[in-house]
């Protein structure tokens, strides 16, 4: 009797199984491909954001039609783990700036998507003691921020982020500066309160003022750590804002006129070029006092936010190429003492923040709450805009920015602010580490948990 090798009949056993198998999914002649379809590309992400990366196997014969869609296991990978990463179950979370390329593999075939990440910079400060507060720069990741840059005995007033670098100005000691990636680039003397910066073109400006004495404030611009002289008149003026548009330099704010009982009336200015104009106050307020805190520049037109009148009469208030917009019937309901702190175009729609409100082209937002942090001293410090979307950072108490509203808690101060960023109304997780567990009842409050923003910046 002719004896059977027992390795050839399960050679032949496993090769009927596959064959039959295979038989049940696809036909069993010709070729067949695997290909393995992606429902991105591309994508852009900001740091800390994540998103879903969909993909489907399907199989060809013969390079003709898709004869059947078969679920099949996807290994997912990351060209830059410290870009973005991602997840078994395709979830691409982004990390930090950069660009990382996402590979989807099945049965030896991949596809592919480019990840790019934008990076998110705040500058603000924090308070570690009873006596010790540091000027910083947080940058977002995807475990909240980290603080990237920090100056004892510092304060930050404004930021400017480009592929050039991360620009910030503020105080050392009672010495203004300006700063660059860590590193300090120009000195503008004592006695100076920096106001706003911009870059243009690798040049740097930045507004201010410098207080010699209660009766003598200056306003200030500089350009490369060098001052330009203002137009002034007067022994009291304030530079708020500064711009740049082909070429010309604006700078937005206000200078003494006259007093008027015990009222100190000041017009708002606006500065461009050589050239000096007081903005005009409406007959409507009887008060004639203004300021302008902010200037965009839109398309060759020019809009400066600000105040109009004085105390308890003060509203906010808008001028577009120097009358009034008509956006300002909007500021009717405002509240007193508040005055528009920034204006961003948005898709060439105006953006306009005042106090803890937000106008959004025509759409006014009646209840604060709705868009941003409600709470006593809490409000915008900073916009910006990036892939269409508008990114807001400013400071509430940590129970509000949890989504909470209850009373504050034991361990937590009157003043105990947490800084928070938004993105298009949806909060982005943005509190000091030891703050956000306490606030989300994972900790025991820190003693002095106060930190605060001023700018942002997204590249």
């Amino acid at each position: 009797m002719k004896k059977i090798n027992f390795f050839k009949l399960v050679s032949l056993l496993v090769v009927v199984v596959f064959a039959v198998a295979c038989k049940d999914n696809y036909p069993e002649s010709h070729s067949v491909d695997t290909l393995i379809a992606l429902d991105k590309q591309n994508v852009t992400l900001h740091a800390g954001e994540s998103t879903n990366i969909s993909a489907k196997v399907n199989f060809q014969e013969d390079g003709k039609n898709v004869v059947t869609t078969i679920e099949k296991k996807i290994n997912w990978a990351t060209s830059d783990t410290l870009v973005a990463k991602i997840d078994a179950n395709g979830v691409v979370t982004a990390v930090a700036g950069g660009t990382a390329i996402i590979t989807a593999e099945c049965q030896g075939t991949e596809e592919t998507c480019a990840v790019l990440v934008k990076d998110i910079f705040v500058a603000g400060s924090f308070q570690r003691s009873e006596s010790e507060t540091s000027a910083v720069i947080w940058q977002k990741c995807d475990t909240g921020a980290f603080i990237k840059y920090e100056l004892p005995d510092a304060e930050f007033a404004a930021m400017v982020v480009d592929e050039q670098g991360i620009y910030y100005a503020g105080t050392e000691g009672n010495v203004a500066k300006v700063w660059k990636d860590g590193a300090e680039q120009y000195e503008l003397g004592e006695n100076n309160k920096i106001t706003s910066m911009c870059i243009d073109g690798g040049d740097v400006y930045v507004t201010g003022y410098n207080t010699i004495s209660e009766d003598n404030i200056v306003a200030r611009l500089w350009k490369n750590g060098e001052e330009i002289g203002l137009d002034l008149t007067g022994n009291v003026s304030y530079a708020y804002d500064v711009a740049i548009e082909k070429g010309v330099v604006y700078v937005v704010g206000s200078q003494f006129r006259e007093e008027v009982g015990a009222g100190k009336m000041h017009d708002a200015m606006l500065w461009a070029g050589n050239t000096s104009m007081s903005l005009p106050i409406p007959d409507k307020y009887t008060n004639k006092h203004a300021q302008a805190r902010t200037i965009c520049i839109n398309n060759g037109v020019v809009y400066v936010g600000g105040s109009v009148g004085y105390d308890s009469e003060g509203k906010p208030y808008i001028w577009k190429d120097g009358e009034e917009d008509v956006v300002v019937e909007k500021f009717e309901t405002a509240k007193a003492k508040t005055f528009v702190k920034n204006l961003k175009f948005v898709n060439n729609e105006l953006y306009a923040f005042y106090g803890t409100n937000l106008l959004m082209g025509n759409k006014k937002s009646e209840d604060a709450k709705d868009y941003m942090i409600q709470a006593q001293g809490s409000g915008y410090a900073d916009v910006a805009v990036s892939e269409g979307s508008v990114f807001v950072v400013g400071q509430g108490f940590p129970q509000y920015a949890n989504g909470k509203a209850d009373e504050i808690e034991s361990g937590y101060s009157e003043n105990a602010f947490a800084t928070i960023l938004l993105r298009d109304n949806k909060q982005m997780d943005f509190l000091p580490r030891s703050m956000r567990a306490a606030a989300k009842g994972e900790g025991d409050a820190p003693e002095y948990p106060r930190s605060n923003a001023v700018a942002i910046g997204i590249r």
